[in-house]
């Protein structure tokens, strides 16, 4: 764990800190950074996320626009370079897909993602046909180790991709 310590130091030269390991990232790894009475998340991106269509600049415009219209954190840091984004901590809990399912939490979770669809455009796309595509294309025959009969390099699987992997008995893992 030295490099969220570096990172800190980098982002907080001289300061006096708290660092400690948040869970639940899939590609990155979070940290939860005491500063100066004040606590921020930093989040660090993967090794080679830009292989699954992962822009940080359109990221950080994504967490930035959730701020203005009030259904995210501050965003008060980013490093492009680095991959690094930091924004305040907000205390809370993830919402079970259980609690998702209730007429009330529903009630509450519908205008946030209204607000944020409603906002001013983000700039960026993310395509997910595209992203495999292009992982195909950097991969090559090895990225394919287990595909549906449907699917064969240069061709898309049409319909739902989801159904025809499934379909398939694919495990369902990353090939990198």
């Amino acid at each position: 764990m030295e490099a969220p310590f570096a990172a800190v130091e980098r982002l907080w030269p001289g300061r006096q800190t708290t660092v400690s390991e948040l869970g639940g990232g899939i590609t990155n790894r979070n940290y939860k950074v005491g500063v100066g009475g004040e606590l921020f998340v930093l989040r660090m991106g993967g090794a080679r996320t830009v292989l699954l269509g992962i822009d940080r600049s359109v990221e950080h415009a994504a967490g930035k626009r959730a701020h203005e219209v009030g259904v995210g954190p501050e965003v008060v840091a980013f490093e492009p370079a680095e991959g690094w984004l930091v924004s305040r901590f907000i205390e809370g809990r993830p919402i079970s897909l259980e609690d998702m399912r209730r007429p009330d939490v529903l009630q509450r979770v519908a205008p946030a993602l209204r607000a944020f669809h409603s906002a001013a455009p983000i700039p960026g796309r993310f395509d997910a046909w595209a992203v495999v595509q292009d992982y195909r294309e950097t991969r090559g025959p090895m990225a394919w180790r287990c595909r549906p009969p449907s699917v064969r390099p240069g061709r898309s699987p049409g319909g739902s991709g989801r159904s025809a992997v499934s379909a398939s008995g694919c495990p369902a893992i990353t090939t990198f």
